[in-house]
């Protein structure tokens, strides 16, 4: 395998791992921004439900007690409150717990629309406005229930919580984005740069290659021209001797020459 290729599966793996790492750090994040936006506006519904309670006890004739059976710590005030004046036969309005809830939201500055629901174990059963609810994004809290034995409860569902999720993830959101852009970039400058390396030691094999190649002639020319000479043939001929002698010259000159530009072309 070339080494370009072994670079290109290093490069392919080595991005997979980044991004990779930045998804599940989001994916993580975002959850954990759910999770905490859910218990946030958990609280809030709950105060909102436990204002409304009390808005509901002042009709109550003075004397009359609310609620009954054992404290539990389980089960919070708001629970009790309701289970209670629902016995006295008193119903709870779910435009003014709607009402109470957006108040409380907006102090937290958490804008969303959202739907109260009552609900049971398993279906809802009324809602206090006429909007679906959609299965993904949405945020629902925690039950609230307004019977001691839980059968019945109050929920708070979020339809569309993108911005408070994005307000408290802008940060890492844009981070990432630029970690991601710089990562990207450095990456095809390294490549690029790698690729020019590759090909500027290619064209300094190609003409070493090419440069020894064309030595071989007048090296072959000079060995063959001292071993005339050296036989002694040409003792008595001086103007032959003299002729060699100077393709020997010529052939050492352009070695030379060509060693120069060799040696020149390696140090550029």
């Amino acid at each position: 395998m070339s080494k370009q290729k072994y670079i290109h599966i290093i490069t392919i793996l080595g991005l997979i791992s980044i991004f990779s790492l930045q998804s599940l750090w989001l994916c993580n994040t975002y959850f954990f921004v759910k999770e905490e936006i859910k218990k946030e506006c958990t609280d809030l519904f709950d105060q909102a439900l436990y204002k409304e309670a009390n808005i509901i006890s002042k009709s109550v004739p003075e004397g009359t007690v609310i609620g009954g059976g054992a404290p539990n710590d389980s089960i919070s005030i708001t629970t009790y409150i309701y289970d209670g004046i629902s016995k006295l036969g008193y119903k709870y309005s779910l435009s003014e717990i709607d009402s109470l809830t957006n108040l409380q939201l907006n102090k937290k500055n958490i804008k969303s629309e959202f739907i109260v629901c009552i609900v049971d174990s398993c279906r809802i059963l009324q809602t206090s406005k006429r909007m679906t609810i959609p299965q993904l994004g949405s945020i629902k809290t925690e039950i609230i229930p307004i019977k001691l034995d839980k059968s019945i409860g109050m929920q708070l569902v979020l339809t569309n919580p993108y911005w408070n999720i994005f307000n408290k993830m802008w940060i890492i959101l844009i981070t990432t984005i630029i970690m991601t852009i710089l990562t990207i970039v450095c990456t095809v400058y390294q490549i690029k740069f790698i690729f020019k390396l590759n090909k500027i030691s290619q064209i300094r094999e190609d003409f070493s290659y090419a440069m020894i190649h064309d030595m071989k002639t007048p090296l072959s020319t000079i060995m063959m021209v001292q071993d005339m000479l050296k036989s002694g043939r040409l003792e008595g001929k001086p103007e032959i001797r003299n002729k060699y002698m100077n393709i020997v010259q010529a052939a050492k000159r352009f070695v030379r020459l060509s060693q120069n530009d060799l040696c020149d072309f390696h140090v550029y």
